[in-house]
């Protein structure tokens, strides 16, 4: 590690994770070891762990639009 905390990641290592000049890259500990990941990969990363979560006998979505369509009309029928 340099003096202002710059770490420097290895040629090999940016090549096996994909890392390229530009990206933008999410830093996070997990369990005292520090992980980096592309902005990319840590957007799948939490659409796995909503995934996991979400419960097999609902469809999240189709209720979301639901209430938006029952809020959309009770807008338009208020004077």
């Amino acid at each position: 590690m340099g003096r202002q905390g710059r770490i420097v990641v290895p040629v090999e290592l940016r090549e096996l994770l994909g890392f390229k000049e530009g990206d933008r890259l999410v830093a996070r500990v997990v369990d005292g070891e520090l992980r980096i990941l592309t902005f990319r990969a840590n957007l799948r990363r939490i659409q796995r762990e909503i995934q996991s979560e979400k419960p097999a006998d609902r469809d999240l979505m189709a209720e979301f639009y639901a209430e938006r369509r029952r809020d959309a009309a009770m807008e338009n029928d208020a004077p």
